[in-house]
Formats: structure tokens, sequence, C-alpha cells
């Protein structure tokens, strides 16, 4: 996934002068509400990944394995959240296995040999063995990332010696070299992997203060690159979960760094505003976590945003520590997994730390009858479902442009599915049809096959996500 701040850059002035910015430099403005504090949340669970003395930085984290560096024994350790097992990767003599990513069971790292090489490995947890990719004497190669079959390395060995990208695919049979993703004379900085492989990015430096984004997609086994964000201010510490790209940067903003987002496939790019300085993004399934220093305070906290929903989570609220370097995923089950570095050791040494918790997913739309629900109709006969969607206050928001479509019909009592149908052409595919009569929808539902009973007509508005039902007896 990634690695944060390897190669800390400078901030440009916030008066270079626009005629200099270029693609990627304006961008449409998104304020969140006020934060919903996770702790809040039913459900919120928070572990203590790694305390021990020393320096624990560096986490990463896919689905139920968390992978960081242990500076104290300078390995590579990983954490099961389901066992809750801490075990270091398979020490080799004479080695140190430092910044590493995770990818499902696979761990990539740099590992330093003992003849003084860094070389990009691979640990896989299911059979406890490591392996180093296309090693040679002299290799200098840092800064992994892995997402799917994919591992993307810096290698400071070629070129121009100041760091190009490469890809290897860990699926070929027999395995072929790493290959270029890009051979730029510039550095190439910070890469990082979408779940599925096909989309990296990553930062082209041609001034320390000036740093770009870059993507490569890949399409029928083939990548193209292309940039992503190339201004005349600081672009940097980018991540994609493919359908998503966002970077951190300072382009003037009263508020300073801020996080900037946009699609894969090009478009409007957002910027996220909010008060204070907002660094290092990790992006997963539109959620994006950060680090966030809201004045006065002078240590950064975790937050995440929900792109689709414009709600904003503040994960940690500790005051006087520093929460840094953090990275999410999603669960399964749509729980959001943070993992983050911490100096509250005694000796203000780092921690790892990590919180699940339940996103919020509330209702765009009340629904408010027009129909008497208490009033049963015989079976057989069409039963007019008449609504309005509504806001919390009861205000109509109903529109021909907002589609209501049903899905099913349950009975209230055994909560057994019903035979789902309407009365001829009334309502095509199931559609409610919108009647500007009644400033609402309608939708003629047959109570053919229905037994004595109360069901509810269930059906989706717009683009909420939530299942809204109808409430209807039969007699």
């Amino acid at each position: 996934m990634k690695m944060k701040n390897v190669w800390p850059n400078g901030l440009v002035s916030a008066f270079v002068s626009l005629l200099m910015i270029s693609a990627g430099a304006f961008a449409q403005q998104v304020v969140p509400p006020a934060p919903i504090q996770v702790s809040s949340l039913p459900g919120t669970s928070t572990v203590i990944v790694n305390a021990s003395p020393g320096d624990q930085t560096d986490p990463h984290v896919d689905k139920d394995v968390a992978a960081y560096t242990d500076l104290n024994d300078l390995r590579t350790h990983y954490y099961n959240f389901s066992t809750l097992l801490d075990m270091p990767v398979a020490p080799a003599a004479s080695v140190s296995d430092t910044l590493s990513d995770v990818s499902g069971n696979r761990i990539c790292f740099t590992r330093q040999t003992p003849a003084g090489d860094f070389e990009t490995a691979i640990f896989d947890i299911s059979t406890s063995t490591t392996t180093e990719i296309d090693p040679h004497p002299g290799d200098l190669r840092l800064g992994c990332a892995i997402g799917g079959d994919s591992l993307v390395f810096i290698d400071f060995s070629t070129g121009s010696g100041t760091g190009d990208m490469f890809v290897y695919d860990l699926a070929a049979n027999p395995p072929t070299q790493p290959q270029p993703l890009s051979l730029s004379p510039t550095p190439e900085e910070n890469p990082n992997v979408s779940p599925d492989g096909d989309t990296v990015v990553w930062q082209n430096c041609p001034t320390p203060s000036n740093c770009d984004i870059w993507k490569a997609v890949r399409s029928s086994g083939l990548w193209t690159t292309s940039i992503v964000a190339n201004t005349s201010f600081n672009e940097q510490n980018p991540d994609t979960d493919g359908s998503w790209i966002a970077y951190d940067t300072d382009r003037g903003a009263a508020t300073g760094l801020d996080i900037y987002f946009l699609p894969v496939v090009g478009g409007q790019t957002t910027q996220l505003l909010i008060p204070g300085s907002q660094v290092n993004p990790s992006v997963r399934q539109g959620f994006i976590g950060f680090e966030s220093t809201v004045p006065p305070a002078t240590n950064p906290e975790i937050y995440v945003y929900d792109i689709a929903r414009n709600l904003l989570y503040q994960v940690t609220s500790t005051g006087g520590f520093a929460e840094q370097l953090n990275d999410l995923t999603v669960l399964d089950n749509g729980d959001v997994r943070v993992v983050w570095a911490v100096n509250d050791g005694q000796l203000h040494d780092l921690n790892i730390d990590a919180t699940t918790f339940t996103p919020l997913h509330p209702t765009m739309y009340n629904i408010c009858p027009l129909y008497d629900q208490n009033v049963a109709k015989k079976a057989g006969s069409a039963y007019p479902i008449k609504i309005q969607l509504c806001d919390a206050s009861g205000n109509n928001l109903s529109s021909p442009s907002i589609s209501v479509h049903a899905t099913s019909v349950t009975r209230v009592s055994t909560n057994t599915p019903a035979t789902l149908d309407d009365t001829g052409n009334a309502n095509p595919d199931f559609d409610f049809r919108y009647d500007a009569t009644i400033s609402g929808y309608v939708f003629n539902l047959s109570t053919r096959g229905c037994a004595t009973g109360t069901y509810d007509l269930n059906f989706t508005a717009g683009s909420d996500p939530t299942q809204h039902s109808a409430l209807f007896a039969v007699k």
C-alpha cells in the first residue's frame, strides 16, 4: 500500500504565480460537516498492535493483516487481527528487513543483505517463505508497494541513479525481470498500488520542493503512464484504490496542506477543505484516511473521510501525542480499519495502534406516505402505494429526476418474501411513476396471491444506499 515520508519534501511559496500552474491545479472544494467521533460509534474496537520498547513504525494494513517495521530488531513484523498474534518475518542471518507493505497473505519489504545490497523481498504468510525478487550484486531498491500480483519498487541502481519505477508480476510463470514503468531523469518516490494491482501512483520530483503525481494504469496487460497533477506547487504522498487517487498539497489555501482527490479515469479534482493541515492520504473503497493538525493543537490526529456521503470521522483524540503514518482498509462487511504509529511510549518512542469501526450510512430520504396504511385491501385487488420523498422535517424532496424502484414484498409478521407484482403497464420495470398532481410517486401494487396480513413494499430511491419500505395490509 504505502510508504510514508521516506523522502520528505519542502513546500513552495503560496505566492507562486498562477500563470505557472498547469494540469491538476484547479479543484472544486468540498466542506464536510463536523467530524463524527469514532469512539462514540457502537461496535468500535481499538487494539495496540505493538507497544514494545523502541520504535515501531510505518504500518500498513490489508483486511486482517497489518505489517510494520520494528526498529528495535530491524525486522518486518505482521499482526493478525483475528488471532491477535504478532510475528516477525522469518529472519535471515545478518540482514535487516524494513519498509514493508501488505496485500492478502503477502508482505513486501526492503532487505539489506550482509554484502550491503538493498533487495526487494516477498514473504508469504501462508508458507512462511521469503523470496528475493530478481536480486543482483549492487542492487539499491527501496520503497516497495504491493497490490494483487503487482509488486512495485524504486530502483536507484539504474538510469540516472535518481530512482526509477519498476513493476514485477508475481503471477508470471516462469518469473520475468521487473519492467520499468518510468525511466525519468528526475527522482521518483513513494509508490502505491491499488488492491487489484492494475493502478500504480507515485510522485516525480523535478526539484525536492516541487513533486508531481503520476499514475500507470494496466489494461489488457499493457501499462499506460500519465501525469495526474503537475503544477508549480508541491504534490506528494499519493495513494489509490483503483477508483480514486488522493494526494496532499499546499496550493496557497488559508488552511495550508490539504487533501485532494480525483477519479483514476480522470475528471474533476476535489479539495477537502477543513481547518488545519492534512497530510498522508490513504484511500480504499472511497474512504480516505489522513493525519490532520487542527489549530490550536500542534499534534496530528487520525481522520477518515467518506467521499460518497461527505462524512468526516475523527479516529483519534489524544492531544499530547502525535499520530502519524496512517493506512486503512475496508473489511468485507464494510467496516473500516485504520492503523497508525503514535509516539506514546515511555521515552516517546513509536508504537502501532489500530481502530476498526462501522461507518454510518445515513438515509438521504425519509418516506412520507400519501395513503392510509391502516386500510386493508381485498386480496387480488390493486393497492395504489402513494408516497413522497421527504427530508427529516417532512419537506417534500420528490422529483421526476429521482427514480424510485420497487425491489420486493415482505410479509411483516413472518418476514417471508411474497411475490412482487404490479398491475399491468402502470409501473414498467417495477419503477414508481412520478405523479405531478400529488408531487410524489405511485406504485399500483397487485395483491394477487397475498394471504391476509401486513406487508412491506421495499424499494430504493435515487442514490440513497438505504432500502426503504411502505406498509400495506391485505384482507
